[in-house]
């Protein structure tokens, strides 16, 4: 009876994390795989009330024969809640793109706008999709993203997801923790 009991409660304790709305206050980390190369990613978001966040994001590349690469990403958001469990999403902000081989280097700033949807999809799983535009490094593209927040508890989640850029995709798989 009481290894059903804490089964039980461990099951229903991911349900706390969504049951209060889609959390835009966290931190987390990821390992990517773009297409010719690894890398890692590290980054947050905190809620400034209601509807308005921000977000920071560095990912650094490792391409191999030495070279690196670096993008950073800061944006400020709003969010419209079309339901108690689903969210609009738009954001804007800057870029940093770095990229160093030997001795070459070369950066840019530039800027990115976009939009997309948040959904709670069962209590622990949130689902998210979005579109954005990104200039930066003599180059501007269209950025399709796909991800998504398994909740192990109310603070810890999984999250992994895909962006779809031209010919450069990229996954990741990393862990979240909400505040």
């Amino acid at each position: 009876m009481f290894k059903k009991l804490c089964v039980a409660s461990l099951l229903a304790l991911p349900v706390a994390v969504i049951a209060d709305g889609l959390s835009y206050t966290y931190a987390e980390a990821s390992y990517v795989i773009p297409e010719d190369g690894d890398g890692f990613s590290f980054g947050g978001s905190i809620a400034l009330g209601p509807q308005f966040f921000v977000q920071g994001e560095g990912t650094f590349y490792d391409f191999g024969g030495n070279v690196e690469g670096t993008l950073a990403k800061g944006v400020l958001g709003f969010r419209h809640a079309l339901s108690p469990t689903l969210d609009l999403t738009a954001n804007g902000g800057l870029l940093y793109a770095e990229i160093e081989s030997g001795n070459f280097s070369d950066d840019d700033v530039g800027y990115t706008f976009g939009g997309g949807l948040r959904a709670a999809v069962m209590p622990q799983l949130e689902l998210n999709g979005g579109i954005s535009y990104q200039d930066v490094a003599d180059s501007s593209d269209v950025v399709f993203a796909l991800g998504g927040v398994f909740a192990f508890t109310p603070n810890w989640a999984a999250v992994g997801g895909a962006k779809f850029v031209d010919e450069n995709n990229q996954y990741n798989v990393g862990v979240r923790y909400n505040f």
